[in-house]
């Protein structure tokens, strides 16, 4: 089932994930997927001190939509595992349009705060209505 991750230097990746910090989580992830890592294992992997990226756990979490990757506790441990590339899609087909246009009206994603304009990136009605 691994024979579909792309390695972390393909250019397909940078399709598939367009931020640099979720591309280091995955370089991280794939380089050890064999054995999985914790947290701080992923920000130590990544080159990050203590209080840099806060947000990492947020960032690993947007690789969920695309990647399968599993989670494990051993001891006091949680583990990350990276295992394929997902097969699911997002179905936002379900959301009205009066709700799609009340969330996208502001042009800010209300959970981290990022615009199209300045930040680059497309907003998805699902930050605010999880599937």
């Amino acid at each position: 089932m691994q024979n579909n991750l792309p390695t972390p230097d393909a250019e397909e990746l940078e399709d598939l994930i367009p931020y640099t910090t979720e591309r280091g989580i995955y370089r991280a992830l794939y380089e050890n997927r064999d054995k999985g890592l914790t947290m701080a294992q992923i920000r130590s992997e990544m080159g990050l001190q203590a209080g840099e990226q806060e947000q990492l756990g947020r960032r690993l979490r947007s690789l969920y939509e695309k990647f399968v990757i599993k989670g494990s506790r051993s001891g006091n441990d949680y583990r990350y595992k990276l295992i394929a590339r997902s097969e699911r899609t997002l179905n936002t087909a379900s959301i009205s349009k009066r709700i799609r246009a009340e969330v996208l009206r502001d042009q800010r994603c209300v959970q981290c705060g990022r615009t199209p304009s300045e930040d680059h990136v497309k907003l998805h009605v699902d930050h605010k209505i999880p599937q």
